[in-house]
C-alpha cells in the first residue's frame, strides 16, 4: 500500500528520519496529452524523480522555513520514521535551527520543468513499450491455446 507521507504545495506536516524502508519522489508537471477524439488537453502528472532510503531525511526545509514541499513523498516500502514536529522544532535554539538548514538541502529541489518533463515522456514510453509487448505476448499465447485447443 502506498502512503502520501507529505505532499508538494504544502508544508510538511513533520521533519521525517527514513529508520525502514524506501520512499518515492514525485514531482508534478503540466503536460499536455493527446485525447482519442484528437482533441488536447492538459493535465498535471506526477512523476517519479527518485527515492529516498534509510536513514535518509526530508522536510527540514519546509518546517524550519515554513514553506511548502517542492515535492511528494509516498512510501514505496513498509517504512519506520522517526519523527520531529513542527512545534518542537520552533522550541529550539535559532543557532540549532539554521544549523539543521544548512545542512540539508532540497529533496531533488535542483529539477527544472524540463528536467521533470523528459522523465516524464521516458517513463511514458517505458510504459507503452511493455503494455505493448504485453499485449503481443498475450495474443500469441491466445491463439496458440486457440489452435491447440481446435486440433484436440
Amino acid at each position: 500500500v502506498c502512503l502520501v507521507i507529505a505532499s508538494e504545495g504544502f508544508r510538511c506536516p513533520f521533519i521525517g528520519y527514513l529508520k525502514i524502508g524506501e520512499c518515492h519522489v514525485l514531482r508534478k508537471v503540466d503536460v499536455v496529452k493527446l485525447e482519442q477524439n484528437g482533441t488536447k488537453s492538459r493535465q498535471l502528472r506526477q512523476v517519479v524523480m527518485g527515492k529516498i532510503t534509510a536513514p535518509d531525511s526530508f522536510g527540514e526545509i519546509s518546517v524550519i522555513s515554513q514553506e511548502a514541499m517542492t515535492c511528494t513523498i509516498v512510501t514505496s516500502t513498509h517504512c519506520w520514521l522517526g519523527i520531529i514536529r513542527p512545534e518542537k522544532i520552533l522550541e529550539l535554539p535559532d543557532v540549532t535551527r539554521k544549523l539543521m538548514l544548512q545542512t540539508t538541502q532540497r529533496t531533488f529541489g535542483h529539477l527544472t520543468q524540463d528536467d521533470i518533463r523528459r522523465e516524464y515522456v521516458s517513463q511514458e514510453t517505458r510504459k507503452e513499450w511493455t503494455d505493448f509487448k504485453n499485449d503481443i505476448v498475450h495474443r500469441v499465447i491466445s491463439k496458440k491455446k486457440h489452435r491447440r485447443a481446435h486440433n484436440e
